[in-house]
């Protein structure tokens, strides 16, 4: 027998696990505290300001990561990750929830960061007043100008068999 001492093979849990703690501590590694408490990522920045970092042979965005790795219970692959503090390079567990894509619309509409929410006439120039203002409710929420809809109307009517 060898006196020298053998290598204890890792079984694929403590692999797993090992890979996680890796992954957090290089997520951790690129973060900026804010008094707020924030967590700004300072790595890879996409184009729509999400940060990003590469786990498990792709690409994920550092707010679905830090759900995925700091709050298991709460993370579902189906949901969206939404932020309590409207930062989208922020990733610290305490400022994200999941929700689905009504859920972050409503909260985008709620603080006022919806463009759409936020016009006040239609592209033609009429007011969105109660009494000129159609809500959709079915499919996409929006808003639709009366006076439009009529003029639309008219103008098929007219050119109808033409």
């Amino acid at each position: 027998m060898s006196d020298k001492p053998m290598l204890k093979i890792k079984t694929k849990q403590e692999i797993e696990l090992a890979k996680f703690e890796e992954i957090k501590s290089r997520l951790l590694s690129r973060r900026i505290v804010l008094t707020d408490g924030c967590w700004l990522f300072t790595g890879t920045i996409t184009d729509r300001g999400y940060g990003q970092i590469w786990f498990k042979n792709e690409p994920w965005y550092t707010h679905r990561l830090s759900m995925f790795l700091f709050k298991p219970e709460e993370y579902k692959e189906s949901l969206m990750v939404l932020h309590t503090c409207d930062i989208e390079k922020c990733f610290n567990p305490e400022h994200l929830f999941s929700g689905t894509g009504s859920d972050n619309k409503q909260d985008e509409i709620a603080k006022g960061r919806n463009w759409h929410s936020r016009q006040t006439h239609c592209p033609h120039g009429h007011e969105f007043t109660p009494e000129n203002t159609r809500v959709r409710t079915k499919g996409r929420n929006s808003r639709e100008c009366i006076i439009c809809i009529k003029k639309r109307a008219n103008f098929n009517y007219l050119t109808k068999g033409l």
